[in-house]
């Protein structure tokens, strides 16, 4: 039996700083049942619960079934909370066994509601992750106070980022794997502004994750 890879390219904290030495522990899902993540394919051999991410926030898991992950830093603080995170063994559609990622960055626009990054997920694959940090601090000039995080076709709006600061790293919030179907056609990443819309100052970087392979 050969168990599928989980893994995020890297890990930040709500900061935007590689969160080094972070923890991810791992529980059967819906409860505070601790449950193995794993270090290889085989599930031969299993990993500390905690899983230590190392100086630049990484790792490699391998899982079995389904879980709750918390991803916390090195001094136990939560971050935030995957619940429900399945993932089947053995090939079959829908099995995550590899990832792949793409970046876009979108310049702020005077009096637009919505920055919209088109077709950043491909078609037929399933999106697994979305972050996001200012390169470029967003001006308030026009009332913004914040912005969160969405999908087209997708009601739900991850990752609430409030503040008139502005620069600080997104992480998944509500945004769960087993949640988000697998669209026919290329998806939008959308930006949303909160409390008023962008002025002409900023820009914001956009990183998803998603299934290598077509799911049909």
């Amino acid at each position: 039996m050969t168990l599928p890879l989980f893994h995020v390219t890297q890990w930040f904290d709500n900061s935007g700083n590689p969160l080094a030495n972070g923890k991810i522990d791992s529980f059967e899902p819906g409860t505070s049942t601790p449950k193995s993540l794993f270090s290889d394919a085989t599930g031969a051999t299993a990993l500390s619960n905690p899983v230590i991410l190392d100086s630049a926030g990484r790792a490699q898991i391998w899982m079995k079934g389904g879980y709750k992950l918390i991803l916390k830093t090195s001094a136990d603080a939560v971050l935030t909370t995957l619940d429900q995170v399945n993932v089947a063994v053995g090939g079959s559609a829908g099995v995550i066994t590899s990832r792949s990622s793409a970046t876009v960055t979108l310049a702020a626009t005077s009096g637009a509601a919505i920055l919209t990054a088109s077709a950043l997920v491909p078609a037929n694959r399933r999106l697994l992750g979305a972050w996001t940090k200012n390169t470029v601090g967003l001006g308030t000039s026009q009332g913004l106070t914040g912005y969160n995080v969405g999908s087209h076709g997708i009601e739900d709006r991850w990752a609430a980022n409030v503040g008139t600061a502005l620069n600080t790293q997104t992480t998944n919030g509500n945004f769960q794997l087993s949640e988000q179907p697998v669209s026919a056609s290329a998806r939008d990443i959308e930006i949303r502004a909160l409390g008023g819309t962008f002025d002409s100052v900023g820009s914001i970087r956009i990183d998803v994750e998603f299934e290598a392979g077509t799911i049909t």
